[in-house]
Formats: C-alpha cells, structure tokens, sequence
C-alpha cells in the first residue's frame, strides 16, 4: 500500500464511519462503531501504522497512518492515544492504559463478537483522556 495517508484515509471513509484528525503532520483515525473498528483494524491497518485500543475495556480502535519515512513522536503517540481513550468506556476516567503496536500485527479473533481482535508486540502508554478540541494542534480533517 504505498497511497498517502490522506488517499487511504478517503478509501477508509468509503467502507466505514470515522473521526479523523491532523497532528503535526499525521493523520490519525477513530472508529465510531464495532463494525468500523472491524474495518479499519482487519482491511487498512497495515505494517508502519500505529494501531491503538483503550485496554481492558470497550472502545474505538485508532490508527496513525503511517507517512513516508516518518515515524510519530512521542507527543504523535499521546494525542493518539488520548483520543483513544476519549472515545472508550474510560472517558470519565483519570490516567489510563492504552496498547498499541504495528498495523500489521492485529489480527480477527475466530468465532468473537464484530470488533474483536487479537494483537502481537504490544506496548502500554497511560495517558489522560482528552476531547479533540483540548488537544492542541490537533485538527478535524474533512
């Protein structure tokens, strides 16, 4: 897939409902439902994204599409994951884990509910939940 991120971020938004938003530079997209997290995890998650999931609870799965010969910062990683627990069952909470790992390492769990899956090479960050307008530089992409 050598498309740029904001070509795949188009393809994405044909098959699913997404929030997506700019950060220096990346874009980085939010599932709405456990049918677009399906989507946005099993057909466009791919090796050099950053994938991300609230741990331990029900919640949008998020993506930083990877840019050519780029990779995110740690502020990239923390507005991701922010907004990942923002859109997640933690929303009210105060600091929180968030796994995240490689695009290409998330797989289908057979036989689990629509949204489900399983993760290879995870790593944590506890970040704070923010809304999209607290963090700043962080834009909407339309």
């Amino acid at each position: 897939m050598d498309q740029n991120p904001r070509e795949r971020l188009a393809r994405i938004r044909e098959l699913a409902g997404v929030r997506a938003y700019e950060f220096q530079g990346f874009i980085i997209v939010c599932g709405k439902t456990a049918r677009d997290n399906e989507v946005l995890s099993l057909k466009f998650a791919a090796q050099g994204d950053h994938w991300f999931h609230a741990r331990g609870v029900a919640g949008s799965h998020v993506l930083i599409l990877r840019a050519a010969g780029r990779l995110p910062n740690r502020d990239v990683i923390n507005a991701a994951a922010a907004l990942t627990i923002y859109f997640s069952k933690y929303r009210g909470g105060g600091l929180c884990p968030v796994s995240y790992c490689d695009g290409s390492a998330v797989n289908r769990v057979r036989g689990a509910a629509t949204g489900t899956v399983a993760i290879r090479g995870e790593r944590v960050v506890k970040v704070r939940p923010l809304a999209p307008e607290n963090i700043p530089g962080l834009e909407p992409v339309d």
